[in-house]
């Protein structure tokens, strides 16, 4: 059985970006208002600018994302509601990342700096942004990281389906 049939693909986009980015807008959005709640206006640059959030924002829901997805594939294919590719899917996109979990998690999270949150920073360094008021910056960066999560979470998922494909982890029959 192919791992993403039609309902497998719904499964997986529900599991595996949905849910994610949902966690991580209620979260971020959370995390802002206890820092900025006080801020009237929140500059750009600084140590606690935009700049410097949409950074360490993206750090954090990447970093945190491989782990949590590994072991949420690794139980979905205990009980069956995952099954794991068949050899002739089994194409690891991600066979450049590496193998052990913890500098998995950091590859991931430095690519998505560099992929995600740089050219976000460049841009509004380009169009000299200098400040966001409160209200408008708190969605922007709850919907700034639910985009990572909705992004990193497919991968991550991929990449721990591949690993436990080619570990031969089986699905119960």
């Amino acid at each position: 059985m192919s791992t993403f049939t039609p309902n497998g693909r719904k499964q997986f986009i529900t599991e595996f970006c949905l849910k994610p980015a949902f966690v991580n807008l209620v979260l971020s959005a959370a995390a802002g208002w206890m820092v900025y709640r006080s801020t009237a206006v929140v500059p750009f640059w600084g140590e606690q600018g935009i700049a410097a959030d949409l950074v360490i924002t993206t750090f954090i829901v990447a970093v945190l994302t491989y782990p949590i997805t590994r072991g949420l594939v690794r139980a979905q294919l205990r009980t069956g509601r995952l099954r794991p590719f068949t050899r002739s899917e089994l194409r690891d996109p991600l066979r450049l990342f590496p193998k052990h979990v913890l500098f998995r998690s950091l590859f991931l999270a430095l690519g998505s700096v560099l992929f995600l949150a740089a050219p976000v920073v460049l841009a509004g360094s380009l169009l000299r942004i200098e400040a966001a008021g409160f209200i408008p910056f708190l969605p922007l960066k709850a919907a700034f990281a639910a985009a990572v999560a909705a992004i990193t979470g497919p991968l991550s998922a991929v990449s721990a389906l591949v690993d436990a494909t080619a570990e031969g982890q089986q699905a119960p029959i």
